[in-house]
């Protein structure tokens, strides 16, 4: 659950589009009930994130 860890500490930041990259590449290296987890950890990217990030996020097509 070693990449769930890393997930989880980059929302305890502020949500950036480099959060969004990062978060969707250890959404790539995850399996099983891992990736699950950190799936659901999208919506509360999304939560968090300025429009302009999720602006920025959408148009690097990471939404």
């Amino acid at each position: 659950m070693k990449l769930l860890q890393k997930a989880q500490a980059l929302l305890a930041g502020e949500i950036t589009v480099e959060t969004f990259r990062n978060l969707a590449i250890l959404a790539k290296q995850a399996t099983g009930q891992e990736h699950d987890y950190i799936a659901d950890l999208w919506e509360a990217a999304y939560a968090a994130a300025s429009e302009d990030v999720l602006r920025q996020a959408y148009d690097e097509e990471l939404l």
